[in-house]
């Protein structure tokens, strides 16, 4: 899908339909292309954006957030507001209920802070104010009026939405914005997703033996070509810093992790990683394996990386997550929508704004 600011083909098309015969219209129109075929980027702010409502639209579940001014004769401050549901607006973008840090873990839902940035961003803050989690957010604005409804209903990993059928060829009315996100990590953090699971592990060592003799099997993607893999250490690297694994094909049809009998197809190297807040025993993948079979969708592949992340306060094992080094940068691969949209594409697939 092709975004453009300003199209000189529009002109040029103008100007050839006045002087053609109407049955060529359409003919001009497909040549040139036209503005009802391609959205238009808009010269929106992120704090422009967030003045007004924001919506996601996952099915029958709608999450809205604003962000209001708060006036005082000190100060003026902003304060983010959840309009509708319970989704947050980094979890709509990235599987991520929560931060890592030593003492404990800061749930990414409603921001304790919102400052918007010199640079356009605006930078959300979680968990307690004297050491807060900060996460960046920029959203991009576009105007989709007259754009099919269906082409902007996609899953986290840009797939196309199970709710892109019930809206058929249906498009948006004059007015609808859509929104891409680009979330941005300041400091390197220890993310779990919403759905946590866990080992046995309590120490980065206990990760390297317990999974010396037994895999530890791997989330993956399903589709078509996909393989099912688990990871064994060296259990002689077990109070190393670094080291390798190796990466072995297992069962499927088993509830426990289980070697198919196929020989080993790589070697990864792992490192334990520490920042300011947390620690965790993070894999590197091999160029030779599909980052999709270590549940890295491509979007993330070279942003996120696989981590055993270390227990915070309250916690007593290590979990499996992301690593998002400092810095770090993911562009969602799904679209938010302003009222007037998010309305349009609740109309079409039937659920209740």
């Amino acid at each position: 899908m092709n975004f453009k600011v300003v199209s000189c083909q529009a002109c040029m098309t103008a100007a050839l339909v006045a002087f053609a015969p109407v049955s060529h219209a359409d003919f001009l129109s497909d040549l040139f292309g036209s503005a009802s075929k391609e959205p238009v980027v808009l010269p929106l702010s992120t704090a422009q954006i967030l003045q007004d409502e924001v919506y996601a639209v996952d099915g029958k579940k709608i999450s809205a957030w604003e962000v209001k001014e708060v006036k005082t004769k000190r100060k003026t401050s902003y304060q983010f507001v959840q309009v509708m549901g319970k989704e947050s607006l980094p979890s709509t973008q990235i599987d991520a209920g929560s931060v890592v840090t030593s003492t404990g873990k800061v749930k990414l839902e409603k921001p304790i802070g919102v400052t918007f940035l010199k640079n356009g961003d605006v930078q959300l803050s979680y968990g307690l104010k004297k050491a807060p989690v900060v996460i960046d957010m920029e959203l991009k604005a576009f105007d989709v009026s007259g754009q099919k409804i269906a082409n902007y209903l996609k899953t986290k990993d840009g797939k196309e939405s199970a709710d892109a059928e019930k809206a058929g060829s249906a498009t948006f009315p004059k007015g609808s914005i859509a929104y891409k996100a680009v979330t941005k990590f300041v400091n390197g953090e220890m993310v779990l997703p919403v759905r946590e699971s866990f080992t046995n592990a309590k120490a980065p060592k206990d990760i390297v033996e317990n999974f010396s003799s037994v895999p530890y099997c791997l989330s993956y993607e399903p589709r078509v070509g996909s393989n099912a893999y688990g990871i064994t250490f060296n259990k002689a690297e077990s109070k190393a810093t670094s080291g390798k694994y190796t990466i072995l094909p297992v069962r499927r049809d088993t509830i426990f992790c289980k070697p198919s009998g196929e020989p080993a197809v790589a070697n990864g190297t792992w490192n334990l990683v520490k920042t300011a807040r947390n620690t965790a025993v993070v894999l590197t993948i091999p160029s030779n394996v599909d980052p999709r079979d270590f549940g890295i969708k491509t979007h993330e592949n070279g942003v996120a990386k696989v981590a055993f992340i270390a227990p915070g306060k309250g916690d007593h094992v290590f979990r499996p997550g992301r690593y998002y080094a400092k810095g770090s940068k993911l562009e969602g691969q799904n679209f938010l929508f302003n009222k007037v949209a998010a309305l349009a594409v609740s109309n079409e697939i039937g659920s209740k704004f």
